[in-house]
């Protein structure tokens, strides 16, 4: 089975979630799966804002990612991430 890590999401949110999936009487990593199953097969369900939460995050980890093997500046990374999360916003709009 595939793993994906998400990083960066807001405290707040991250409570929510985690109430959300304790009163559903879910560990927070099934509910999250449950969450982006559900978007993928229905995509104009109420978690869709959850899934382009995560998405997002998993740009800034990709620019990172990308970042450190180029052996890119701190600031070249953060320039890189900008401007593909300002793509992403260009795309699901």
């Amino acid at each position: 089975m595939g793993k994906i890590f998400v990083r960066n999401i807001e405290d707040e949110d991250f409570k929510l979630i985690e109430k959300k999936a304790a009163s559903l009487g879910l560990t927070l990593p099934a509910y999250a799966r449950q969450i982006l199953k559900e978007s993928i097969k229905n995509p104009r369900k109420d978690h869709t804002e959850f899934s382009l939460k995560i998405a997002r995050a998993k740009i800034v980890v990709i620019a990172e990612a990308l970042g450190r093997t180029q052996n890119a500046t701190p600031e070249a990374i953060e320039k890189l991430s900008k401007i593909l999360l300002k793509k992403f916003d260009q795309e699901v709009q």
